[in-house]
């Protein structure tokens, strides 16, 4: 029986002989090669991962200082709008507020985000925004958690 063979889809007996003259010997080191670039690919997203994630704990680190600064230096309670700076307040629960200047959101924000690692999972039982929050706030120390155990991993094999 006749079995016609095509160039481009290399069928019939031609298919095996081509398939071990274009380099099927070869194909373990191609695969070992894909692989070496392949886990050096995911070591280095860890290390990115590690690296930014690292950055965040250290914002983390600065605003916890930052809130025993703004405890111990400036009066406790709520300030009259001609006030400029920040101040914690008591409203049930104990939170910073800036006002006066230009990205106090912002900064209100960032002083805030040690007291959100606290409430935000107390919370997140009843609303679903106290959820997401939880997963946004939490995440940086997660993910420094397990691209150090990753690249731990990496290591030893």
């Amino acid at each position: 029986m006749y079995i016609p063979h095509n160039k481009a889809t290399q069928t019939g007996q031609k298919l095996a002989v081509t398939f071990l003259a274009n380099g099927a010997t070869k194909a373990p080191s191609t695969f070992c090669r894909w692989w070496r670039r392949y886990a050096l690919w995911i070591t280095m997203n860890w290390l990115l991962l590690k690296k930014i994630s690292s950055f965040l704990l250290a914002a983390l680190l600065l605003a916890l200082v930052a809130d025993v600064s703004v405890f111990s230096f400036v009066e406790y309670g709520s300030k009259g709008t001609s006030y400029i700076g920040c101040y914690a307040y008591d409203a049930m629960l104990i939170g910073f507020e800036c006002k006066g200047f230009f990205g106090s959101k912002a900064v209100s924000m960032w002083l805030n985000w040690p007291l959100w690692l606290i409430y935000s999972p107390v919370f997140a039982v009843f609303s679903i925004r106290a959820f997401l929050v939880a997963i946004l706030v939490w995440s940086p120390i997660v993910a420094y958690g397990l691209s150090v155990l990753k690249l731990r991993k990496i290591e030893n094999a």
